[in-house]
């Protein structure tokens, strides 16, 4: 490799037109594994913009398509709607390259369906980082050591698929639209990742009570979430049952929530419903640092929570409250949480 390039390999989409989810790399398998070598291998996705008529994606109209970087779960290939739903699969060591402008925590694109994006800007839902196959079922999915920046749409994104036993670990994702994760796991933990720069949510993750996705566990520990114009971490209640699994937010560090173009929810943690569904309950949020949030945590949360040895810092910026609230609490624990402004803070 040249000195100071950064070298690699172009993996181009190229079944825009025939794949229902068009993508360069697909894992339609159980038990593979795709790894780079030490420290990642980079993989370069961009996608370039245009217009498809009359695709499989998008029958009858014309939409543009950037497709996936990586699927897993596709039903294109031998194994064919078999392969929609995959388990014992792992991805690591891997650098990819989204290669647009995703965005910045300063300029929020608004979400466009792809059929109506006209000129290859804004949020396009066609150009994810890893995609997972929408509507069906995964087990033991690892994601580790990724590096992934730079797409138009979420970095890992399930589809509202149920998955039991996902890892995503000691990885970075940054400069994009839309969430970092977003994932409806029964069963899923998030560790020591940097996640940053996007225009919604570091992760937006949803629970539901019944089903195959019924929550087991949700374990988000040991990450940093920085500069987020809206909410850090983002866990609703997508149905009408209160889940009996539980939610653990332990030691994260968030930096920068909320303070520069503020829309949404303006807090680092968001325990909320979801349309008609109820909030989770059985929710921990301990051990984490808020540095420079507007708020630290807005709850809905349906019951036996608690909220304790957090530490808030106002300092760059100004802060509203430690915590607001939207409707009225039973079986709620808030205690041993402490905060300070440095002197630098504005009034």
């Amino acid at each position: 490799c040249p000195t100071s390039a950064v070298c690699g390999y172009v993996v181009k989409t190229s079944d825009q037109m025939t794949a229902l989810a068009p993508a360069a790399v697909k894992i339609r398998y159980s038990n593979v594994t795709l790894t780079g070598d030490a420290p990642q291998t980079n993989l370069f996705c961009r996608g370039a913009w245009s217009n498809y008529s009359n695709s499989v994606a998008f029958p009858g109209q014309t939409a543009e398509i950037r497709g996936f970087c990586l699927t897993i779960g596709d039903n294109g290939g031998a194994n064919g709607s078999r392969g929609e739903a995959v388990s014992n699969v792992t991805v690591a060591k891997l650098h990819l390259y989204g290669m647009t402008n995703g965005n910045t925590y300063t300029n929020n694109y608004n979400q466009t369906s792809a059929p109506l994006i006209t000129t290859g800007d804004g949020w396009d839902e066609t150009h994810k980082a890893i995609y997972m196959w929408a509507n069906s079922s995964f087990s033991n999915i690892t994601i580790d050591s990724m590096i992934i920046q730079d797409f138009k749409g979420e970095n890992i994104y399930s589809g509202g698929s149920a998955i039991t036993g996902m890892v995503i670990s000691n990885s970075t994702l940054t400069n994009y639209n839309s969430d970092g994760i977003s994932i409806q796991a029964n069963s899923l933990q998030v560790l020591n990742n940097t996640i940053s720069n996007g225009s919604n949510a570091a992760i937006e993750n949803s629970t539901v009570s019944m089903g195959p996705g019924a929550l087991q566990q949700q374990l988000y520990q040991n990450n940093t979430f920085s500069f987020f114009p809206r909410e850090g971490l983002v866990v609703v209640g997508g149905d009408g049952g209160v889940a009996a699994g539980t939610v653990q937010i332990i030691g994260n560090y968030f930096d920068t929530i909320a303070q520069v173009n503020p829309s949404g929810a303006t807090t680092a943690i968001y325990i909320a419903t979801q349309g008609s569904g109820v909030p989770p309950a059985n929710v921990s949020i301990t051990g984490n640092t808020c540095h420079d949030c507007f708020t630290f945590a807005l709850l809905q949360s349906s019951g036996n929570t608690t909220v304790s040895g957090n530490t808030f810092i106002v300092d760059k910026y100004r802060c509203y409250a430690f915590f607001t609230f939207m409707n009225a609490l039973n079986g709620i624990t808030i205690a041993n949480n402490t905060g300070f402004a440095t002197a630098k803070a504005p009034a």
